[in-house]
């Protein structure tokens, strides 16, 4: 049985906020809906709505913003064209085609604008980053977005969360963006940005979550993260950076990973993905993975006393396992696997009476496997690979 907005509500002159979401409407949403003289907040996320929208939806002024949600539903079509005293807008998860219109960008007053996660393509406009604009949310992740991120992107000082992870931009991270000094979200993983690592992040002093995983960066990474003493979630993961990793204290008092999709964070431990519901509970961990850092593992990587989680797979590592990774007590997963860390496994593993995960499989390590009630757990369950190369367990 279909459940469709009722037609009477076309007669609520007065109505000023309409709050439908997780209601499993179905149906194509009423066009009079957008047109309602009084309403301000319109949100229907959340449902199974179908069909195309009109190409102008207005909304009434207000002392509160006007908001328009329509996320997560199955609508189609282009996105609108005219937008009328709206200040937030939510299209995410739907099924929107076509490329973002110019005029989405000259929106007076317009604050949030989120369209992750639909089929647009085609470039971003510049007309998002107009001089004099209060922009604070843009999510334009998810989709096929192609060509360079304008540089008037600096333009927009009032940004707060910038995600445009998982299309096909280019190029470099444009230098203008340092004057969006604001910024607390940067998310640009899976697209196909290139160069060193951008040295604008320096001047991003509020920022906690960065995502730069899945593109071409190459190159050492920068001393300076360690000074963005606001950072909170870093991934690297899958890009080209080499030599060895910053061994600065604050650096690792400061460097934790996950993985994003969107505002939902995805992490990879103990060998399989997880996820979590929201960017503000989750686990914290260090995640480098599958890149080209050299050198050794630096002995301060103690210091990381407090994270479960730990992944430096698929490097070129060279040296020792450091004893010091012994203090990290808090340690539930640790991953070394696929780099050229050689001589024995350290005796101090056995103290990580938390650890349930344990990957050192393809190095050049040798002599005797440490043993202890918690390693032989780990061995009787199948979560521990330290490979097989001349190494001896005793018992």
């Amino acid at each position: 049985m279909r459940r469709e907005i009722p037609e009477f509500f076309s007669n609520l002159m007065s109505l000023v906020v309409l709050f439908l979401a997780n209601n499993s409407l179905s149906g194509a949403i009423p066009y009079w809906l957008f047109n309602l003289p009084a309403l301000s907040v319109l949100d229907l996320s959340m449902n199974n709505f179908e069909g195309v929208i009109p190409p102008l939806i207005q909304m009434k002024s207000s002392l509160f913003p006007s908001i328009v949600n329509l996320a997560r539903n199955k609508i189609e079509g282009p996105i609108p064209t005219q937008l009328e005293n709206v200040n937030v807008i939510d299209l995410s998860l739907n099924n929107f085609v076509g490329s973002i219109p110019a005029q989405m960008g000259e929106i007076p007053a317009i604050r949030s604008i989120s369209l992750s996660k639909n089929k647009i393509h085609g470039p971003i406009p510049e007309s998002f980053f107009q001089s004099i604009n209060v922009l604070q949310v843009l999510d334009l992740s998810n989709n096929s977005l192609s060509c360079t991120v304008p540089r008037s992107l600096g333009n927009c000082k009032s940004l707060i969360y910038l995600n445009l992870g998982q299309n096909k931009l280019t190029g470099s991270v444009p230098e203008e963006l340092e004057r969006v000094t604001s910024l607390r979200y940067l998310d640009l993983n899976g697209n196909e940005f290139e160069g060193s690592f951008p040295t604008v992040i320096e001047k991003f002093q509020e920022l906690e979550i960065l995502n730069l995983a899945g593109n071409r960066f190459k190159g050492r990474i920068p001393k300076f993260i360690g000074d963005l003493y606001h950072l909170r979630i870093l991934v690297l993961a899958s890009n080209s950076f080499n030599e060895s990793i910053p061994e600065g204290t604050t650096i690792l008092g400061y460097y934790y990973s996950l993985k994003f999709t969107g505002a939902h964070s995805e992490i990879v431990t103990k060998g399989q993905t997880r996820f979590h519901l929201s960017v503000y509970s989750y686990n914290t961990g260090f995640d480098v993975s599958s890149n080209a850092l050299s050198s050794k593992i630096t002995e301060k990587i103690g210091l990381l006393n407090g994270i479960p989680l730990l992944n430096l797979s698929h490097n070129s590592l060279t040296g020792l396992i450091p004893q010091t990774m012994g203090e990290m007590i808090s340690l539930e997963s640790l991953d070394l696997s696929y780099n050229q860390l050689t001589c024995e496994i350290p005796v101090t593993l056995t103290l990580l009476n938390f650890l349930t995960y344990l990957n050192l499989s393809y190095n050049n390590l040798s002599g005797r496997i440490p043993t202890n009630p918690q390693f032989d757990t780990l061995y009787q369950d199948g979560t521990v690979d330290v490979g097989k190369k001349i190494l001896v367990r005793y018992s």
